[in-house]
């Protein structure tokens, strides 16, 4: 039987990848391998259930708030039903993750003869892997807890908000020459100060992320439309270079043109439900090219 049928293909690609022959290995080696490939199917089976979950959460059942207001007692029900689930099921798949790392811990205690230089190597990729895993689950439970029902609306200044997120980003601002600019008269909002810290702390964040390496400067504008505040958030940097960079605000979509910034694609995501949970809207503005610019609104 083949490595392609036996294992689960992310097995099988890091196995060619060291070029490691698993008939040559111990048969507890073998059994190992063939438990994290079970783990592989299980936890890529939970992951579909817990993406489309939220999916419906986040998308469906806010777009049909919307537009159907009478039915907004149901939905924020079904939103919360849902987000319960995502929570609880990433939760859970956060211990067999837990369990790969020690197994693999022991076997390097127990069996010495087996663990050397080339299998290192690879059980070093599998608790990597592990790690990464790890952490997508961690944002997952970070979007999940992320409910409307949730929301503490008072009265938020967001000069304030901005004073408390350039003292949470300081190490990153000094160390890479961040310049943040925006009129102390910023309005005082109808909102859950928790989120708006967040929201604005994740977008300067993916500023400073993709800075270029120069002084990076990040201007936030705000104007008042009607009943809406209408904010940009715009840098000096590469900018986004793809036909549709909404898209970004999906998640787990990276965007890493050089390889040079690390992520797992969560915190636009985030920001696109802190927005919605607000009744507001999101967006890149295409038509800039100086930069990269996010824009989104919130009710007065």
């Amino acid at each position: 039987m083949s490595n392609e049928q036996k294992y689960h293909k992310l097995l099988v690609r890091q196995l060619k990848k060291h070029k490691i022959d698993d008939e040559s290995l111990p048969d507890n080696i073998k059994d190992l391998l063939k438990r994290i490939s079970d783990s592989y199917n299980h936890y890529e089976l939970e992951y579909n259930l817990i993406e489309r979950s939220i999916d419906i959460s986040s998308e469906e059942l806010i777009e049909a708030n919307q537009s159907l207001r009478e039915s907004a007692k149901a939905f924020e029900a079904s939103n919360k039903e849902l987000s319960e689930l995502a929570y609880a099921m990433s939760h859970d798949l956060k211990e067999p993750l837990r369990s790969i790392k020690m197994h693999l811990q022991m076997i390097e205690k127990l069996a010495p003869e087996v663990y050397n230089d080339r299998t290192k190597e690879y059980f070093d990729h599998v608790i990597e892997s592990s790690q990464q895993m790890y952490s997508m689950l961690t944002a997952m439970l970070n979007y999940a807890i992320i409910n409307n029902e949730n929301i503490k609306h008072k009265n938020v200044d967001l000069n304030m908000v901005l004073e408390k997120v350039e003292r949470n980003l300081l190490h990153q601002i000094i160390n890479n020459n961040i310049q943040i600019i925006y009129d102390s008269s910023l309005p005082i909002v109808l909102a859950d100060e928790t989120q708006m810290l967040q929201l604005f702390q994740n977008l300067i964040s993916n500023s400073i992320k993709f800075n270029c390496g120069n002084e990076t400067i990040v201007r936030i504008e705000c104007y008042r439309l009607k009943n809406k505040h209408h904010f940009s958030i715009t840098d000096n940097g590469p900018g986004i270079l793809m036909e549709n960079p909404d898209k970004l605000f999906e998640m787990f979509k990276t965007y890493h043109p050089d390889e040079s910034s690390e992520g797992i694609g969560m915190g636009l995501a985030i920001c696109k439900k802190i927005v919605a949970n607000h009744s507001g809207t999101i967006n890149f503005d295409k038509e800039y090219k100086e930069g990269c610019r996010i824009q989104f609104n919130l009710p007065v």
